[in-house]
């Protein structure tokens, strides 16, 4: 036995490097020829019956990510979920939060590629309990070039709107959400968008055409908000600048409520200050739409008009107020 144990020692000695690439390779081989096309139809059948088939996962190939942080990495992914439209990606990379488990709560990190075209980073930790007693969800998301024409899609199919909106997307926000909403969310959320383009829309009163609303384009737009006790305070909304025919800047609040189960929030009371800059041509070209905004808000201005007012409502289904400020 001694013999034995003093070859072994020689070997590990003299050959530490051929061992080494010996295990690395096996560890390669073992992993290549690893079957993880079954693994994905048997993560399919188990994240529906561990969801009572509200949630279904599919994918057409799984492998290992190794960097940056060790994960599972699915490609052309289908994701289903009861009461919304279906979300696809590229490429979706699932890994643990090794900060998470340091600091002995759980966590996760995601990043999907080619979700609404663009590129998006989510994460999630647990966060302190709440009231309830059940700990609060930490989420942070991080998005890029998202195609507004795929997301415009994804909101006609939520019945949101019928909107056509081209440009792209960015978005950067964390927020501390209850799960099951007995404390509204609290956190904040900026935006950006590039070559903003709302298409001519008519708004109907009562089943009928009143207003046609022109095709609008903003070169660059942004909107800083944040959430506190059931409220999104909008800090600033820059819609185009001084160059384009229409260019807008709002701030206010208004009341949202979000409620387990449902997709969209509850929207209440709001009061927004507004000033809207207008070119002279496109003013003329739309001067019936100008006219529903009292005269006495707007003062002329450098090759265009400008409105400055307050407009402030109890919910969006009542006549809004509009006064100045």
């Amino acid at each position: 036995m001694k013999a034995v144990f003093a070859m072994l020692k020689n070997l590990l000695r003299f050959h530490k490097k051929k061992f080494f690439i010996l295990i690395l390779f096996t560890a390669l081989f073992l992993v290549a020829l690893f079957p993880f096309d079954d693994l994905a139809d048997l993560m399919t059948t188990k994240v529906s019956d561990l969801t009572a088939g509200s949630v279904y996962l599919q994918a057409d190939g799984m492998g290992l990510n190794l960097f940056p942080t060790p994960g599972i990495k699915l490609t052309t992914v289908l994701l289903q979920l009861t009461n919304l439209p279906n979300f696809s990606t590229d490429e979706l990379t699932l890994s643990p939060s090794l900060l998470s488990l340091l600091k002995g709560s759980l966590g996760a990190d995601a990043t999907a590629t080619g979700l609404f075209k663009g590129h998006v980073d989510l994460s999630y930790e647990e966060a302190e309990k709440n009231k309830q007693g059940s700990r609060n969800h930490k989420i942070k998301i991080d998005a890029a070039d998202i195609a507004l024409p795929s997301l415009s899609s994804f909101i006609r199919d939520l019945n949101l709107g019928d909107f056509k909106l081209a440009g792209a997307l960015n978005i950067a926000g964390q927020a501390k959400v209850d799960p099951s909403f007995e404390e509204q969310p609290s956190g904040h959320i900026d935006m950006s968008i590039k070559s903003f383009i709302f298409p001519a829309y008519v708004i109907y009163m009562g089943g009928a055409p009143m207003f046609n609303l022109p095709e609008l384009k903003f070169k660059k737009s942004t909107l800083k908000t944040a959430l506190s006790e059931g409220k999104m305070q909008i800090d600033d909304l820059s819609l185009g600048d001084d160059k384009d025919d229409l260019s807008c800047k709002l701030h206010g609040e208004i009341a949202m409520k979000l409620a387990k189960g449902k997709p969209a929030p509850d929207l209440g009371a709001y009061s927004f200050n507004v000033e809207l800059k207008v070119l002279q041509k496109f003013y003329d070209q739309n001067s019936v739409l100008f006219a529903l905004i009292n005269s006495s808000f707007k003062k002329p201005m450098a090759g265009g008009q400008k409105f400055s007012f307050k407009i402030s409502g109890e919910s969006f289904m009542t006549p809004p107020r509009m006064t100045e400020f």
